[in-house]
């Protein structure tokens, strides 16, 4: 279920980012089929309350079809979903997943012209990043390190497009990442 919730949440944030309402529809069902299930059995209730209401604001974005709040539920829905597979995955596994939501973050805020969001995220990234140092390759950690320098400056600038750029790239690098043995 938490697999479906995190999976889902990625899709939707995609589809939502192509306007593509009816693929959005159909995985924001599969995962309300599979937070039903999970809801369920024994969760962290602070946990369990603000998934259901990130699941609730995704649902509602979706319907409202606006691509900005469905893109942004289904980042919260994703983290939420994350911070319970903990229990279940490696650390590792988690912070890469997390580093890939705040530049997907970053997407959402550089759309919104948001300054000071997209610097908040860009610091977010590089402690997410600290995290993943001995875990991950040299040259990874190079790519990772270029990719930000690039976000660091769009920041500064307020270069909303330059922003967007990198976190691209970040994303990119994160979704070739295997961690080191």
């Amino acid at each position: 279920e938490l697999s479906a919730l995190t999976g889902g949440a990625l899709s939707i944030f995609e589809a939502a980012g192509d306007t593509n309402w009816k693929s959005a529809a159909q995985s924001v069902e599969a995962m309300e089929s599979a937070w039903k299930d999970l809801s369920a059995s024994a969760l962290p209730k602070p946990i369990k309350q603000l998934l259901g209401e990130a699941l609730t604001s995704l649902t509602g974005a979706i319907e409202k079809r606006s691509v900005a709040k469905a893109r942004q539920a289904a980042i919260e829905t994703a983290r939420w979903s994350y911070d319970l597979q903990l229990r279940h995955r490696p650390v590792i596994e988690v912070n890469l997943a997390r580093f890939d939501l705040w530049a997907a973050q970053v997407l959402v805020d550089a759309a919104a012209k948001d300054a000071g969001a997209v610097n908040g995220d860009m610091f977010t990234l590089t402690l997410i990043r600290d995290r993943l140092l001995g875990a991950l390759d040299p040259g990874t950690i190079q790519y990772l390190n270029i990719a930000l320098a690039d976000l660091i400056t769009a920041s500064a600038d307020e270069e909303f497009d330059a922003a967007s750029v990198a976190a691209g790239k970040l994303r990119q690098i994160v979704a070739r990442v295997k961690p080191a043995p």
